[in-house]
């Protein structure tokens, strides 16, 4: 399987009638006190979901953790009949474990009968309990010897081929992990293909060999056939595709002198398949991030050239008199009205009493240029005094404005009065602009 695939299983009950239902089971090593199969080389572990009136059952899209043989059984009645359970089919995902594979030689996937075969487990690690399988017409078989070969090491060697080890070849650990699978064809005919037994990669070159049984007959012409349709003639015992593609992915065989061969599957693998969705996700994510941080930086910077990182500050202001002038900090400072809960300007609070005065001054950040530019006495600025006034009929603040003029006549006296106010005391001043 390609990683990704859907493979759907389907379950067949001979002289099949209504009223079955399907259960659907997945291999795993011999494992007593579960169900096994007939040879105990396997037991069976129900899939979930896995009784249903439904006779297919659809892995989608099917993962590396699917890879391994799959069982179905069928019942009916009451009490149920359960038919046996079938034989395993196996599957193979495109993602396989890494520490462990099968090899072949010779390398390739068609072997003439009466010669010699062997397949070795390649271990990577510490993978213990491994043991080689195949699966053939018979059913599953395991072990090598004495059964079909005889083992040295990790290498199970046939010394004469027959057709009956035509099979999928894979090797287990002891944990039932698998490794890549290797369709072997043992033909006892006189011409067989020479494919490659592993995927070949989108992009590279792939070579097809027509070879003979006796002799290499280098002269000899042949034909060679994808998916039954003649793809090439006349060649030289050998056709190449420079560039394979996915397209390229299927069955193959080739005819020389009138023999044709035995068919073989040619998988095509796109590099990266298996992990090319988790690489996008990286680097989506990478990039997300980046973006992200770049807006934040660039809002921080808009907000404080516009001014809204201002500190807001609240200090009592105390009924007493002042030496500061007033116009010391016109267009630098900005009084507000004080907020709910805050006295008034003459000193009284909500509730009645009269200690401390509040002001609410916020500082904004100003323009450079803006602070650079000298006063226009043109625009004539009147200052206005907050009193509180008390008449027979209400108490109150009374506004009272001062021109320029009058302020200044007012500072004269002051100093030669000595005082260090400007006004009589409980006195607030703010600068009004006429504009």
């Amino acid at each position: 399987m390609n990683p990704g695939d859907s493979v759907t299983l389907i379950c067949e009950v001979k002289e099949s009638s209504t009223g079955w239902r399907f259960s659907w089971y997945k291999t795993v090593l011999y494992r007593a006190g579960l169900p096994s199969l007939l040879d105990k080389s396997y037991s069976v572990e129900p899939l979930s979901g896995n009784e249903t009136t439904k006779e297919s059952y659809t892995l989608s899209p099917a993962g590396p953790t699917d890879t391994g043989g799959y069982v179905c059984r069928a019942g009916r009645g009451d009490p149920v009949f359960y038919t046996n359970y079938s034989e395993p089919q196996f599957l193979w995902s495109g993602v396989l474990h890494s520490s462990m594979s099968v090899r072949i030689s010779p390398n390739r996937t068609q072997h003439f009968t009466s010669k010699s075969l062997s397949l070795t487990c390649d271990l990577k690690g510490n993978s213990t309990g491994w043991r080689l399988m195949r699966y053939t017409e018979t059913g599953v078989e395991s072990g090598c010897s004495p059964n079909w070969g005889s083992i040295t090491g990790s290498t199970c060697t046939i010394t004469s081929t027959d057709t009956e080890d035509s099979g999928v070849y894979w090797c287990e650990s002891g944990s039932g992990q698998y490794s890549n699978a290797v369709n072997i064809t043992v033909s006892g005919g006189d011409v067989i293909l020479e494919s490659p037994v592993h995927p070949v990669t989108e992009g590279d070159s792939l070579t097809l060999l027509c070879t003979h049984r006796n002799q290499p007959h280098t002269n000899t012409k042949a034909d060679f056939y994808k998916d039954g349709v003649l793809i090439s003639n006349d060649s030289i015992q050998e056709m190449t595709i420079p560039t394979v593609s996915k397209s390229d992915e299927g069955f193959y065989k080739c005819k020389s002198d009138q023999i044709e061969s035995p068919e073989s599957w040619v998988t095509v693998r796109v590099p990266g398949s298996s992990t090319s969705v988790l690489v996008e996700v990286i680097v989506g994510l990478v990039v997300a991030v980046v973006l992200l941080t770049i807006f934040l930086v660039l809002l921080c910077q808009y907000k404080h050239n516009k001014g809204f990182c201002s500190n807001r500050i609240f200090w009592p202001i105390h009924p007493q008199s002042t030496n500061q002038d007033p116009q010391q900090d016109q267009g630098s400072t900005q009084v507000q009205s004080p907020d709910a809960g805050y006295t008034d300007s003459a000193g009284v609070s909500a509730d009645g009493s009269s200690d401390v005065t509040y002001a609410q001054i916020q500082l904004n950040k100003m323009d450079k240029k803006q602070k650079e530019k000298p006063a226009d006495p043109n625009e004539n600025p009147v200052y206005s005094e907050m009193k509180t006034v008390k008449t027979a009929a209400s108490s109150g603040p009374v506004d009272v404005t001062y021109s320029e003029t009058d302020l200044k006549k007012m500072v004269k006296t002051q100093k030669k009065k000595k005082s260090t106010s400007l006004l009589e005391s409980e006195s607030v001043y703010s600068p009004i602009k006429t504009q």
